[in-house]
């Protein structure tokens, strides 16, 4: 479980104002964040942090584990990291699973000279276990199985195999973030058919967007004050930068 932000905007820009410096920050989520089983309370997401950004034409990736979650070192890369896309994580982490730098989100991986990362919230039941043997995160095995080593990979496979997750896997959400150096999906994707948790779902496993200063953000809770548009359900974005826009194309899964 986590509470993660996502960016993308037409010129590069910073994140300091949405990971350090805003209201609601990811910091402040990190200490402040709606809790899985009750959201209407609040509390720790600091079992490990993460963020990604593209950066000549890769993907630079910087995480940290429980026990140096937010360290001085981390607060300085938010502070001077400059991108057209960032994707940010904070972990929560699930029962059984380590806390170490390895578990902790973005996962990534390479396909034919394309690195994809991942931020992701909620869980894989069917994963779990496998993510336990090979001491790492059902989060990570979602990306081995969403993205093709062959590299056949654009919008439309990565579409088909998420629908193909969404229907054969056992899950509580597959809420995620997904970049590559040029692109940023998000989809909002929670457990319907656990009718005695519907609820809580709905209350926790959120995106919210906000379209500001030619960027569009994204975040499990608004990160301030203004108005932000909570994404329905079974929700599918894919951003890019086209020319001096920010292109969106949009399905239901």
């Amino acid at each position: 479980m986590c509470r993660m932000i996502a960016k993308i905007s037409v010129k590069k820009t910073g994140i300091l104002d949405e990971m350090l410096s805003c209201p609601y920050s990811l910091k402040y989520l990190s200490e402040n964040g709606r809790q899985p089983g009750d959201p209407e309370k609040r509390g720790l997401h600091h079992d490990g942090c993460g963020m990604a950004f593209s950066n000549n034409g890769g993907i630079e990736i910087h995480k940290r584990s429980k026990e140096n979650a937010w360290d001085e070192s981390y607060r300085q890369i938010a502070k001077t990291a400059n991108s057209n896309i960032f994707i940010a994580h904070n972990r929560l982490a699930s029962k059984g699973l380590e806390m170490n730098e390895e578990g902790s989100h973005p996962f990534s991986v390479t396909a034919s000279g394309k690195t994809f990362a991942l931020c992701h919230n909620g869980g894989v039941r069917t994963y779990m276990d496998e993510a336990i043997k090979k001491r790492t995160s059902d989060s990570n095995i979602f990306l081995q199985k969403l993205i093709d080593a062959s590299g056949k990979n654009d919008a439309t496979n990565v579409l088909q195999r998420l629908r193909a997750i969404s229907d054969e896997t056992d899950y509580s959400s597959l809420c995620s973030y997904l970049i590559t150096d040029n692109e940023l999906y998000v989809w909002r994707i929670y457990n319907e058919k656990e009718q005695e948790k519907k609820d809580e779902y709905e209350k926790y496993y959120t995106l919210y967007m906000s379209m500001r200063n030619n960027s569009v953000l994204f975040s499990s809770e608004p990160l301030d004050d203004s108005p932000w548009m909570l994404l329905e359900n079974k929700t599918f974005l894919l951003l890019h930068i086209s020319g001096s826009k920010i292109s969106v194309e949009y399905c239901k899964i």
